[in-house]
């Protein structure tokens, strides 16, 4: 047994490699082994396709259960869990009278934001450039300031509110002075670990006067560091005029 969270990953990803190994040479009962203690993904989805492949449904069916009905399991591993079950509904229901699998999984996103929605935008005339080009003069006309970066402002912004949480010194995640960011980054123990400084950094940002102007502190004190979020040569101090 290990303590350290790197050394523990270190490990479950030599048993996910030997137990992937296993699996293309047919080895099924090490590999499954292998899969239930490395506890890494893709261990579960692994362990799904040979339960199917060994038409044992009721063993892959319990893993799919699981991943879309509980927290513990990642978005990417909910899809696949949703897309195998709409693919294989038939056989994982086996005939024997067994109720249906639900191929999505739940969320409340939507519920808990009721802000997010979809607008329709016409543009009545062929663009001449770009569709993007095309948005931004029709919206400079209505007197908005438009930018054309992608996804590298709400990254912006993200690294930048999070500045505190993503460079929060944990023991072993920051190894060199050259790291961009925590080498947990994006494990999936990345939020347990950090969940009392996420909540503070939430509770911080909601209490302050000005989201923009916390937002331009941390930007005046921090510009041209890296950041794995923080997209400098696209996104100026001009874009927090919001």
């Amino acid at each position: 047994p290990l303590q350290h969270r790197l050394l523990v990953r270190a490990k479950s990803q030599q048993i996910l490699a030997i137990s992937r190994e296993a699996e293309r040479k047919g080895c099924f009962t090490l590999d499954l082994s292998g899969y239930q203690c490395a506890g890494l993904a893709p261990s579960t989805e692994r362990s799904i396709r040979i339960h199917f492949k060994l038409k044992e449904t009721d063993k892959a069916r319990i893993l799919l259960s699981n991943i879309l009905t509980k927290n513990d399991y990642s978005a990417s591993e909910k899809m696949f869990a949703s897309r195998f079950v709409k693919r294989n509904r038939n056989e994982l229901s086996g005939g024997n009278g067994q109720e249906k699998m639900d191929a999505v999984f739940n969320t409340d996103t939507d519920k808990i934001n009721p802000e997010l929605c979809f607008s329709d935008l016409t543009l009545h005339d062929q663009p001449q450039k770009n569709i993007e080009l095309a948005v931004m003069e029709k919206f400079g006309k209505d007197k908005y300031r438009c930018w054309h970066i992608e996804n590298d402002g709400i990254l912006s912004l993200f690294g930048l509110a999070m500045w505190s949480v993503i460079f929060h010194k944990l023991p072993g995640v920051f190894i060199n002075a050259n790291q961009t960011g925590p080498l947990d980054l994006f494990w999936q123990d990345f939020y347990p670990q950090r969940d009392e400084q996420i909540v503070s950094c939430l509770q911080t940002l909601k209490s302050s006067r000005s989201f923009s102007s916390n937002l331009l502190e941390i930007y005046d004190v921090k510009i041209g560091i890296a950041n794995p979020f923080a997209s400098w040569q696209h996104f100026s101090r001009d874009g927090f005029s919001f």
